[in-house]
């Protein structure tokens, strides 16, 4: 691939902001800066499948503010959470090998099973529920860990609840 070299003068809290990121990924800054543009491009119509293209049309049109609160909604669960657990709704607690429950979201409260852990970056069992259940479903694995980092970036890690 071609490159061209561009320079241009950054706001201080600009730079500041893709300084922070590069330090948290411990990635270069240039490699920071490169992936911000490359992701706020639009997608070619090619790049989209079919099915999609009139939802992508519809959000090109909203304005930050209305981009944001789509952002901000809860996202379903990733499918490979689910392939992890597949049908079972007990598993081993890491740290006595001994078979528990899994955590179930819409019977018992997060806050009683877990806790975060490094700014917002890991999530901590407190039970043996919650220590088998963040081993199953591998929720401090390295792709959600780096996810958290940008999320707490920008304001949107931990939870408030």
């Amino acid at each position: 691939m071609t490159t061209q070299t561009v320079n241009i003068d950054l706001p201080e809290d600009i730079y500041q902001r893709f300084a922070g990121m590069a330090a948290v990924t411990q990635r270069p800054l240039e490699d920071v800066i490169y992936q911000s543009i490359r992701g706020n491009l639009p997608p070619l119509q090619d790049d989209i499948p079919p099915e999609q293209r009139g939802l992508v049309a519809d959000l090109q049109l909203l304005d930050d503010e209305a981009l944001w609160v789509v952002a901000r909604e809860p996202l379903p669960a990733r499918q490979c959470c689910n392939e992890f657990k597949g049908p079972r709704y007990d598993a081993v607690d890491p740290r006595d090998g001994q078979a528990t429950s899994l955590f179930h979201p819409r019977k018992q409260r997060w806050g009683e099973h877990f806790a975060w852990e490094d700014d917002g970056v890991t999530v901590r069992g407190l039970t043996p529920s919650g220590r088998a259940t963040i081993d199953l479903l591998r929720f401090n694995n390295d792709w959600i860990v780096q996810a958290r980092r940008i999320w707490i970036l920008v304001g949107l890690q931990p939870p408030l609840d």
